[in-house]
């Protein structure tokens, strides 16, 4: 059986950045180039978020950025993970 695949869109400030196709599994990503998911932008942290995917459910963590993490426009909590 096939790994099921998630659409990941990325905007920043309001702007569609990067979108990614991803297996499950865990993905940082930030400004630093150690991310898996690297973005380059002003508002991102070095190591801004995670995102965790399992085969029937999706999180977001914020991994301490200083500008925060939103997902579906609304947002996430900086304590634990967030379902999405």
């Amino acid at each position: 059986m096939p790994s099921p695949q998630t659409d990941f869109l990325i905007t920043v400030d309001g702007e569609m950045h990067t979108r990614h196709v991803l297996t499950p599994g865990d993905y940082t990503f930030g400004r630093n180039a150690v991310c898996f998911i690297r973005v380059d932008a002003d508002l991102v942290s070095r190591q801004h978020a995670k995102l965790i995917l399992n085969f029937d459910h999706a999180y977001i963590e914020d991994l301490g950025s200083l500008s925060g993490t939103t997902a579906h426009g609304q947002p996430r909590l900086k304590d634990g993970c967030t379902p999405l």
